[in-house]
């Protein structure tokens, strides 16, 4: 232990040796990796963020169980089991220990557990532990709950930024780290708070949105793919956190997460992109899973000048399928169901 506490400033400082890259398979993989697809690159950045109370923590305990126990789930594919260690500065063991309790009692990975560490200093200053207890636990990824704390009071300098991801790259694992928005500035415009260095820097930025009536007994939450350097932007994702109560009313007892549309939850999906899905849907459920203009708009709702120009225009998703009388079966092309 004390070999490697010697170590690690002294990487830290040096950095990593010179490579010669080639684009040889053989040498490193070419195709993306995930841990979580499609959020979580393999020894990458992702952030996700979003107002408070827009039930990031729920999700971030959520896939921190899935992965460790490699369970695929509501549209989230695990490939193989992924150690999550969680930090956190947001919350305390208790809470996290009632999420998993909870979620366990909803049926999510009965086996799972989590690594867990509770922080109070800045990533950067507490880095020499994080990675002795990352290597001790074989950690394949962290959340980090959330970026305001792991940075300290840099939050929105470019300088904590950088001494952040520093800090961060010198862990060699992939990152889920939980931030917030700022809530009176206009939703189109939305980042991760703090400096705009923080979208630059990360792999891949998701926001959380919910849709949540005060009494009510669940939260639906949705995903917009907002950035990515690698690969493409992914279509939107959906789901659902329905709390079961005790006959009282004043205890959880078990909380289910089931996938939901996204389409259903609002600021998700742009218009444009809601209607290409409900044609999509509406498609996959007819006969033969082939329609009309007619049909279609009959069945979506959407007028028939709509469907018509949507149908044209999107030659990515939707093309003709033959011919039923005079009017045109229109069909899906079968490509990445997780590409928009």
């Amino acid at each position: 232990v004390a070999t490697l506490w010697k170590r690690v400033p002294s990487q830290y400082r040096q950095g990593a040796p010179l490579l010669i890259l080639a684009g040889d398979p053989e040498d490193y993989p070419i195709e993306l990796h995930y841990l979580v697809r499609p959020l979580l690159f393999a020894r990458e950045p992702t952030i996700l963020f979003g107002l408070g109370g827009a039930a990031k923590g729920w999700l971030s305990v959520a896939i921190a169980m899935m992965a460790g126990c490699g369970v695929s789930h509501c549209g989230l594919v695990v490939p193989r089991p992924a150690t999550f260690l969680y930090l956190d500065w947001e919350s305390s063991e208790t809470e996290l220990n009632r999420r998993i309790a909870l979620l366990k009692a909803g049926g999510l990975t009965p086996e799972a557990h989590i690594p867990y560490r509770r922080c109070a200093a800045p990533l950067a200053d507490d880095l020499e532990d994080i990675m002795e207890m990352a290597a001790g636990v074989a950690a394949d990824g962290v959340v980090i709950d959330s970026l305001l704390g792991a940075c300290g009071e840099d939050l929105e300098r470019n300088q904590g930024v950088s001494r952040f991801f520093r800090a961060f790259r010198s862990l060699g694992v992939a990152g889920l780290l939980v931030a917030h928005t700022q809530k009176n500035t206009p939703e189109k415009d939305r980042t991760a708070f703090g400096s705009g260095f923080w979208t630059f820097q990360a792999r891949s930025v998701w926001q959380a949105r919910i849709d949540a009536e005060p009494g009510q007994n669940e939260i639906a939450v949705g995903l917009t793919h907002e950035k990515v350097n690698m690969g493409r932007r992914l279509a939107p994702l959906g789901f659902r956190f329905t709390f079961q109560k005790s006959q009282t009313g004043d205890q959880d007892m078990a909380v289910t997460m089931t996938p939901t549309d996204p389409a259903s939850i609002p600021g998700t999906l742009k218009n444009e992109v809601i209607d290409r899905l409900r044609l999509k849907a509406a498609i996959q459920q007819a006969p033969g899973s082939v329609s009309t203009v007619k049909n279609l708009s009959e069945s979506t709702g959407l007028g028939v000048d709509t469907v018509r120009m949507v149908l044209n225009r999107e030659k990515k998703m939707f093309l003709h399928r033959g011919y039923i009388g005079k009017e045109v079966l229109w069909g899906e092309v079968y490509h990445d169901t997780h590409q928009l």
